[in-house]
């Protein structure tokens, strides 16, 4: 049996999966003009085994139906369109993000669009924005450490002497060290992001008040 490049294979599971359809539900799904099943589970099996690719007018419909590029279909790129990707590439931004704001953009009101344009201009948000990572390692390491701590402190009572009340888990004094220090650090970052929003927030509202001083009087 003839085999095909597995770029189309992998590209239309992604896309099938990332749509959130399993082979049936899309064969199921993925309908005509008139509603006609355009592909048999059978074919959806084969195009993700290697064992077909679809005509030029199904990959059409494809494009269509996922709301993608050809290129994504084949797995040439990682995002659904060339214009997705093109701004992944320039910004680092993750796809759903892209598209949140694509969308977001295209609405009748751009408060999301005009406030994103007013933070990302400001000194302070952009500080409190780069402590976050660092706030997400010292919560994740203080959740692993006191992990331990936990089965310690129950290894310690399932082996403590019955006649003297003594513990025979050692105390671990470089665990604690490490707990203490990583709490401490995971406290400092909330109470950096926590002081750095509070100020944006006062940057917010100066920048109201001097729009307003700028505003020609109407009253009359």
């Amino acid at each position: 049996m003839k085999l095909y490049s597995n770029g189309f294979s992998r590209g239309f599971k992604r896309a099938r999966r990332n749509a959130g359809y399993t082979q049936k539900t899309f064969a199921q799904s993925f309908l005509g003009d008139n509603n006609e099943q355009l592909v048999s589970l059978r074919t959806v099996q084969n195009w993700e085994q290697y064992r077909a690719i679809p005509e030029i007018n199904i990959i059409e419909k494809l494009c269509l139906f996922f709301d993608c590029d050809m290129d994504y279909l084949f797995n040439r790129i990682n995002c659904k369109t060339h214009n997705i990707q093109f701004i992944q590439n320039a910004t680092g931004l993750e796809e759903k993000v892209i598209e949140k704001l694509i969308e977001r953009n295209k609405r009748p009101d751009h408060y999301f669009i005009d406030s994103l344009n007013i933070l990302l201009q400001s000194a302070n948000f952009d500080n409190a924005l780069s402590h976050i990572p660092q706030y997400m390692q010292a919560v994740k390491i203080v959740e692993i450490i006191g992990k331990q701590r936990r089965e310690r402190q129950i290894e310690a009572v399932a082996h403590k002497d019955p006649k003297t009340g003594a513990y025979n888990c050692p105390y671990n004094e470089n665990l604690e060290i490490n707990y203490n220090k990583n709490q401490q650090d995971m406290i400092l970052q909330e109470y950096t992001i926590d002081k750095n929003f509070k100020y944006v927030i006062q940057e917010l509202t100066n920048r109201a008040k001097n729009n307003n001083q700028k505003s020609p009087n109407t009253t009359h």
